[in-house]
């Protein structure tokens, strides 16, 4: 719940009118959702200025308003709130909240695979406590994190969240807003690009957060990505590692089974080994997202059965390697939410493990934002690798097309 009194103090905003409701069930940035008790935010961005929206939310079930501009129609029923900067305020009443909760906070960072790994980290916390995971439904940077907020109960053990950065010196904002007492870094790819210098200026800016977690801190680091590899020992807070197949990490999956529909696998947590194991997920970047959420149980002391168990309930999430049973015993791969060229790869290389000389498969590709001068590189290797799992190939975007015809150059 969002109390009128928070956004206020928060933001020191104010109130145009009398206010007609004082508590609202979530925040709302698109005018065309269900608005229902929501305080749309409106918002002036680089995509344009939804203060022009603020009357179709309301007609949707909006009962509140935040907004620089006040509306021009009658707001007798509505809350309406002024503020100098919305998105400010967002994140100034993030910030409030966080501060007034006494729950441990725990941040999931990287180019992708954060939201799959707050809730498999959310399904281990809960077989002992309360958890907060709510994960935001848009892809809007940093403002993911008031989003996500804004359903949290007062009464939690733990709040994960992730931490969004797509614009060079967000990450380090909101480290400061969060303040973890532990980080995941799940993976640094090719994501951003038109926004960074290059992955590694990514990587540099992750390193800069590491650097600033408390000694008595938890960082769980991606054994298997170099570059997350790299931040090991930038930090004086306990560290772990996990891996697939790999000897070096403190935590490691092996002999993975991968399958339509869930994973098999061993697992070795030091000098102990757990096998036998399964999770409800398809590929190997949902297993690293289970072998992430182990880790923080491990850290707070909930035993690894049990850990391993809660997993097993960890459903794939809307769009997200999502896979359903069509007709005729077909299968169709849902994993339409987003995508980096890393994700794209690693659902290409499941699909060709899971097929046989019986399978017809057909790939559907739409463009890969955000890479800035990388674009051209990353679809050209996509559609390379295309050709060599699938049969049909469906590309839609000019992007799409590069793939395409880099997978026609490789069949010719």
């Amino acid at each position: 719940m969002i109390s009128l009194y928070d956004i206020l103090e928060a933001s020191n905003g104010q109130l145009f009118g009398e206010a007609a409701a004082q508590l609202f069930t979530s925040f709302s940035i698109d005018p065309n959702q269900d608005q229902e008790s929501h305080l749309f935010v409106a918002i002036k961005s680089d995509f344009g200025d939804t203060h022009k929206n603020m009357q179709e939310a309301v007609q949707h079930g909006a009962t509140g308003i935040l907004c620089s501009t006040p509306p021009g129609f009658d707001t007798d029923n509505v809350t309406v709130l002024v503020v100098r900067d919305t998105e400010k305020a967002l994140m100034d009443w993030a910030r409030f909240i966080l501060n007034k909760s006494d729950a441990r906070k725990i941040a999931v960072t990287g180019t992708s695979g954060r939201t799959t790994t707050v809730e498999a980290i959310a399904a281990v916390l809960r077989t002992e406590y309360r958890v907060h995971a709510h994960t935001d439904e848009y892809h809007i940077g940093r403002l993911s994190l008031p989003l996500a907020l804004a359903t949290m109960d007062a009464h939690v053990d733990f709040i994960v969240v992730e931490m969004v950065a797509d614009r060079v010196g967000e990450l380090g904002q909101l480290m400061e807003i969060v303040q973890p007492e532990s980080i995941v870094v799940a993976n640094l790819g090719q994501a951003y690009l038109d926004r960074f210098e290059s992955v590694d200026h990514i990587a540099l800016e992750h390193a800069e957060i590491i650097q600033k977690l408390a000694d008595n801190g938890f960082a769980v680091l991606n054994y298997d990505d170099d570059r997350v590899r790299a931040l090991y020992g930038k930090t004086h807070a306990r560290t772990m590692t996990v891996g697939i197949d790999s000897f070096g990490a403190d935590l490691m999956a092996y002999n993975i089974v991968v399958g339509p529909s869930r994973t098999g696998f061993d697992l070795r947590a030091g000098n102990k080994r757990y096998v036998g194991n399964w999770v409800p997920q398809a590929g190997g970047m949902q297993l690293y997202c289970a072998l992430f959420a182990l880790s923080v149980g491990m850290h707070y002391n909930i035993p690894v059965d049990d850990a391993l168990r809660g997993l097993t309930n960890f459903d794939p999430l809307p769009g997200r390697m999502n896979v359903f049973v069509g007709q005729n015993g077909s299968l169709v791969v849902d994993d339409t939410y987003d995508a980096t060229p890393e994700s794209t790869l690693a659902a290409l290389e499941w699909l060709e493990t899971i097929s046989d000389e019986n399978n017809r498969i057909i790939f559907i590709f739409g463009d890969i934002d955000h890479l800035g001068e990388a674009k051209r590189q990353a679809h050209r290797q996509i559609g390379q690798r295309a050709a060599e799992v699938a049969d049909v190939i469906i590309t839609e975007g000019a992007l799409a097309a590069i793939a395409g015809r880099a997978a026609q150059d490789v069949a010719a």
